[in-house]
């Protein structure tokens, strides 16, 4: 089924446009959640795309869709996978309540990655045990250096693994403990008729027209989503650099992490301004 501008539904498409004003004017997020959350969502916008990941649980029925949550969950843990796990990037801030014991406010999605990320890990370095030589266990200084080597090349999974039949279980546990609890309801209440919720099923109610609409404005949509995600980790990370190229899920990982390396290689040569070396033979050095 192809999805374009269609006439008919000018006035629903108005209707997410008012939506999508009201949810950026409110601004001051206390977490990343429902911007992530709708992110994601844009990505029906490209359905007619066969090759999209996770189509498969975009469903057309009776007039409406039914879209899978594993469809959302798959971007939302990479979201978070990445900006977490190889960037570090804080999502919340630091409380201070104790100034000798500060507490760091952790979202749920961030807890089950980093457990995932740990399970992974220690099944990477069994892996690497198992097909180790005789001569190679026989020193272990040898294991644990080939494992570190190893364990640090492990990159956050791509799309189509955190798709896969091998990640399923993995996916319940962010949609059951993290989307449906700490989004779906919550992100209703300023878009109320963004979709349909459906009590203890792993699915939401679309509109027909709303794939037409995300097609027809994804680009716009998902550049100010990616504003307000950047201006929220702005305030959380002082320090950080380059949010814009983290957050840019459109560009694979491997190329947003070598475009980091190569802007942070940069600003790590010393700078020398066009004048410094005349202004250094004018002014007299002082002991």
């Amino acid at each position: 089924m192809s999805h374009t501008f269609d006439v008919d539904n000018v006035d629903k498409y108005f209707k997410f446009i008012d939506m999508f004003n009201d949810f950026f004017k409110k601004g001051n997020m206390a977490s990343t959640y429902k911007p992530v959350f709708l992110r994601a969502l844009t990505d029906i916008g490209k359905y007619d795309d066969h090759n999209l990941i996770g189509r498969e649980w975009i469903h057309h029925e009776a007039g409406g869709i039914k879209l899978e949550l594993d469809f959302i969950a798959i971007r939302f843990i990479k979201y978070y996978w990445d900006m977490e796990i190889a960037f570090r990037m804080k999502h919340m801030p630091i409380r201070m309540a104790d100034p000798n014991n500060p507490i760091e406010d952790t979202l749920n999605i961030i807890k089950l990655i980093r457990d995932k990320a740990s399970d992974m890990k220690r099944n990477a370095a069994i892996n690497i045990i198992n097909n180790m030589s005789p001569e190679t266990l026989n020193e272990s200084k040898q294991i644990s250096s080939e494992i570190q080597n190893s364990l640090e090349l492990l990159n956050p999974p791509t799309l189509d693994v955190i798709a896969s039949d091998e990640m399923k279980k993995f996916r319940e546990d962010v949609i059951n403990k993290s989307i449906k609890p700490e989004v779906l309801k919550n992100l209703l209440t300023d878009m109320p008729d963004l979709y349909q919720r459906v009590r203890a099923e792993n699915y939401i109610l679309l509109d027909s027209s709303t794939i037409g609409f995300m097609k027809k404005f994804y680009l716009i949509i998902r550049k100010a989503l990616n504003c307000v995600l950047a201006e929220h980790l702005e305030k959380n990370n002082p320090s950080a650099r380059h949010i814009a190229i983290k957050i840019d899920s459109e560009t694979e990982f491997e190329s947003r992490l070598a475009k980091v390396k190569e802007l942070e290689s940069k600003s790590i040569i010393n700078y020398k301004r066009p004048d410094e070396d005349v202004l250094s033979k004018q002014i007299p050095e002082i002991y």
